[in-house]
């Protein structure tokens, strides 16, 4: 390594700054030409190679999710990734192709330079050269999304829901963290939904490894992610309120539910992740503009505040109804509720 640098800078010095400066930009544009194929597929209720705009939008949301916490975990693997690695990440992304989708399920196919080297932070943007201290190689990203999605799919092979959690919940290390396991949660949206992803790229006969998720694998995902979120960042609550809006796709498993809360604090709104048993009582409640009072774990995320998996919700009666306090208002106020 240090034979190498040694030989960059005499380059260096002996071209001078300008022509290296061209001559790190050719080599640049070369290697990428040579590039390392992602690709995520997830069934689709429309006509085969395409998908409805919105949910669409959301899938490509929730790839670049995925694709950024493997960057930022590359830079500084946790279980909760917040900020870190954040200048990387966006190098990274910047630095990604979006490639045709294919046609069959809905496919998203993600382009990496296999020989780019980018800064992890602005002071090491002058001169980066390739596993100079400061840098990382974008090849790294799709090693450490390789080693994420290798430990969920032995996770989530376990029989024992809670063992699967507890063990997928100490592999920071690989990679696997709330942001990851989230933005797979929402690409996959209930549906069958496979990652593929390469494998030695170095090589010639690269090889290419899927991971296919099925529809009950989001039941165990939802649970990891409460994990690595944290206990701290959550707490057991009972709300009551009326359902104002109700969201599911033909074919998901994802079932979620807007409640508009009696709450007179800060927690107004909260989307409930429920069983479609329970999304059929809130559509029945909806439909007849009666309260649900709903016990669970109740977590906040920026200005979102969620429930996912109620541990009880009823529909209230009329002689319920009388008891909840300013109940007249809250269906005055929901009404204005988006």
């Amino acid at each position: 390594m240090e034979l190498y640098e040694r030989a960059i800078r005499e380059l260096n010095r002996y071209v001078g700054d300008a022509r290296f400066a061209a001559l790190s930009d050719e080599l640049a544009a070369e290697d990428d030409l040579d590039l390392a194929l992602t690709t995520w597929s997830r069934g689709s209720e429309t006509v085969p190679g395409t998908i409805r705009w919105l949910e669409g939008q959301q899938v490509h949301m929730a790839i670049t999710q995925q694709l950024t916490a493997a960057a930022k975990s590359a830079v500084s693997p946790a279980r909760r990734l917040g900020r870190s690695g954040e200048y990387f990440a966006r190098e990274f992304m910047a630095a990604t192709l979006l490639a045709p989708s294919g046609i069959g399920s809905y496919v998203v196919n993600a382009m990496t330079p296999i020989h780019r080297t980018l800064p992890i932070s602005a002071a090491a943007t002058d001169n980066v050269q390739p596993l100079e201290r400061g840098a990382i190689e974008a090849v790294a990203v799709l090693r450490r999304l390789d080693q994420a999605l290798t430990a969920i799919e032995a996770g989530l092979s376990e029989t024992d829901e809670r063992a699967a959690v507890g063990m997928l919940s100490e592999q920071a290390r690989r990679g696997v963290s709330y942001e990851l396991v989230t933005g797979l949660v929402g690409f996959m949206a209930g549906r069958e939904a496979a990652i593929t992803v390469p494998r030695d790229v170095w090589v010639a006969d690269a090889t290419r490894k899927e991971f296919a998720f099925d529809p009950p694998h989001v039941h165990v995902l939802v649970r990891l992610a409460d994990v690595l979120r944290g206990e701290d960042e959550s707490t057991r609550a009972t709300i009551t309120g009326i359902v104002t809006k109700l969201e599911h796709e033909p074919g998901s498993t994802d079932y979620k539910v807007r409640v508009f809360t009696t709450s007179r604090g800060p927690v107004r709104r909260v989307t409930l992740h429920v069983t479609e048993q329970d999304y059929a009582r809130c559509l029945a409640a909806h439909r007849e503009s009666a309260l649900v009072r709903v016990d669970g774990r109740l977590f906040k995320d920026g200005r979102l505040w969620t429930i996912n998996e109620p541990e009880r919700l009823d529909v209230l009666d009329a002689d319920q109804v009388a008891e909840e306090e300013e109940a007249e208002d809250l269906f005055r106020l929901a009404s204005d509720d988006d």
